[in-house]
């Protein structure tokens, strides 16, 4: 699996926020965690996926609060 990028979600912000900085990942047999750094302006995230460097991407998480998602 390919995880893409995580997005920042806040409708109310004009303009295109930072992309998350920190981005790790952590691997065990059954589940991906990954964690990243907050980012202003973000009110959520959403987490995308694929199974090919070249897409299609598909939402796995959508408008998460927390900096960290496990799939």
């Amino acid at each position: 699996f390919q995880w893409r990028f995580v997005r920042p979600v806040n409708p109310d912000f004009v303009g295109t926020p930072a992309a998350p900085a920190g981005l790790l990942a952590s691997a065990s047999a059954d589940h991906i965690g990954l964690s990243w750094s907050p980012v202003a302006q973000a009110v959520g995230y959403t987490v995308f996926r694929s199974t090919a460097a070249t897409g299609p991407l598909t939402a796995i998480g959508a408008n998460l609060s927390a900096t960290g998602f496990t799939d």
